[in-house]
């Protein structure tokens, strides 16, 4: 149904792309390989569980350190904790957060009901929030 198209947030992405599409055809050299000594980054499994925090992270900020948010979903848990959009999520339930596999990882290791606490960095501010999370779907 057309109707539930979110026509903003597909030009974002489509917008996102072609701009990591022009920057890479319009380097000066080619792209070259670099061998790292860091594993390669793993792919999270998801929650699983259908444990909802109800944020909507910002993919287009893979330079913070942490999760940046693009926006809550209202009545979700992060909503109810205070979360909001430019928020950077750095621990969630007395874990680390460095990147979205890490976020992951977090909340799946959490179950519907758990109450959490998410630092996160607001302005110059970090702040220590508190949620309950509930369950995808309901």
């Amino acid at each position: 149904m057309a109707s539930k198209i979110n026509v903003p947030g597909e030009a974002r992405v489509i917008d996102y792309a072609e701009h990591i599409a022009r920057d890479i055809a319009n380097r000066p050299a080619r792209l070259t390989y670099v061998r790292t000594s860091e594993p390669p980054p793993r792919m999270s499994m998801g929650t699983g569980n259908g444990t909802w925090f109800g944020s909507v992270p910002d993919m287009s900020t893979a330079d913070v350190p942490g999760v940046k948010l693009a926006g809550v979903t209202p009545g979700s848990p992060a909503d109810k904790a205070g979360a909001q959009a430019g928020d950077i999520i750095v621990e969630f339930g007395g874990k680390p957060v460095k990147d979205i596999y890490e976020y992951t990882d977090a909340i799946g290791a959490h179950k519907p009901g758990d109450v959490v606490t998410v630092v996160v960095l607001r302005g110059d501010r970090r702040l220590a929030l508190t949620a309950t999370l509930g369950k995808r779907g309901t």
